[in-house]
């Protein structure tokens, strides 16, 4: 399952942030991006699972009281895709 959820509250300097998930049959987010309003995005997989901004959720998703989207897994590719190619922040 692929799902977006738009974070309305402001982090730092940063703005408000959108996350995108990939989700296992267990409710277990595989993958996450977070893009922010100023462009910086933070991306986790468990290739990749922290920085020092944040990390892999390590949380189930509570799919059915949650304000999730459910996307296409085209939708999510490309925007993971598309973050790949982007060096600037790491």
């Amino acid at each position: 399952m692929l799902g977006r959820n738009d974070w309305r509250e402001l982090t730092d300097s940063w703005g408000t942030s959108t996350f995108y998930f990939e989700i296992d049959q267990g409710h277990h987010i595989v993958r996450q991006i977070q893009i922010f309003e100023n462009g910086n995005a933070l991306k986790y997989s468990p290739e990749f699972m922290q920085d020092k901004y944040g990390k892999l959720s390590d949380q189930r998703l509570e799919i059915g009281g949650s304000e999730l989207i459910i996307i296409h897994k085209s939708e999510f590719e490309k925007i993971w895709e598309d973050r790949s190619r982007e060096t600037a922040r790491r």
